[in-house]
Formats: C-alpha cells, structure tokens, sequence
C-alpha cells in the first residue's frame, strides 16, 4: 500500500512536471512568434519613410545606428549615428523630391529583416525607379544598422 503511494505520487509528479513542460514550451512559442516585431518596425521605417516622418524614425533607430552602402565591391559607411542618419535621409528626399518607397518581399531570419525595395520619386521623374535589398539589424527593439546593396 505504502508503495503504490509513493508511486501515484511519482506518477503526479511526473503528470505536473509534463504539464509544466508543456506550458514552459507554449509561453516560449508565444515568445518566439513575438519575434515578428521587427517586421512591424520594418513597415512602420518605411511608411515614415513615404511620408517624411522623421521624428518618427528617429524612434525606431538606436542612437548608434549604422547606415552602409554596398555597391559591387564598395562599402560606404553613409552614417553612424542618428543625427547623421536622419541628416541623409532627408538630403535623399530633397534630392529625389519625395520618394515612394515599396517593399517587395522580404525574409525575417533572428534579428536580421531581408527587405526588398522598389523606390521612385513622386512627382514628374516618375520613370526613374530604383530596386534594392535592404538588410535591417535589430538590438534592443531598434534599428542598430542597415545595408543597402544597389
């Protein structure tokens, strides 16, 4: 008698720890799924983005942010805080006379967002378009850097 005890306790114990387990595992999958934030953050850089809102993307970015260019086998680096980043975004619309800048596609892979992006100026140049990938890195729920390859 005293065995079959311990041994439904066991066996309790074993069913509670499954169902800890279980729960441990569906709040982690919970976790994990709110990975897609950055893909929000992503949409919401490029829809300030369309409407110069700059303040608002000087929210979204770390105050570190890095900004490079990639062209064949140059790397620039446009920018390596926000000041400067906000400063050559806003040369880039006046330059293009507001742009309209589309994602395409992308891929989200850990913290790192894949972007595809076909951008135009609005207005009478709109024959000139520009495509591009855009990898965007995240640390601390803000955009740290960025590399555009053209």
């Amino acid at each position: 008698m005293i065995l079959y005890k311990i041994k439904t306790k066991i066996m309790n114990y074993k069913a509670t720890i499954s169902i800890i387990a279980l729960l441990m595992c569906l709040s982690g999958c919970t976790l994990h799924s709110q990975e897609i934030e950055p893909v929000g953050k992503v949409n919401t850089y490029f829809a300030a983005l369309n409407n110069s809102d700059y303040d608002l993307i000087n929210e979204l970015i770390s105050e570190e942010i890095e900004l490079f260019s990639i062209q064949t086998d140059t790397i620039n680096l446009i920018a390596n805080n926000k000041e400067d980043f906000i400063s050559h975004i806003m040369n880039v619309d006046r330059a293009m006379r507001k742009r309209q800048v589309e994602i395409v596609d992308f891929i989200s892979i850990g913290y790192r967002i894949s972007v595809m992006t076909n951008s135009k100026p609005v207005g009478s140049n709109t024959h000139i378009q520009t495509n591009q990938l855009e990898i965007f890195e995240f640390k601390g729920g803000l955009i740290e850097r960025i590399w555009i390859y053209q």
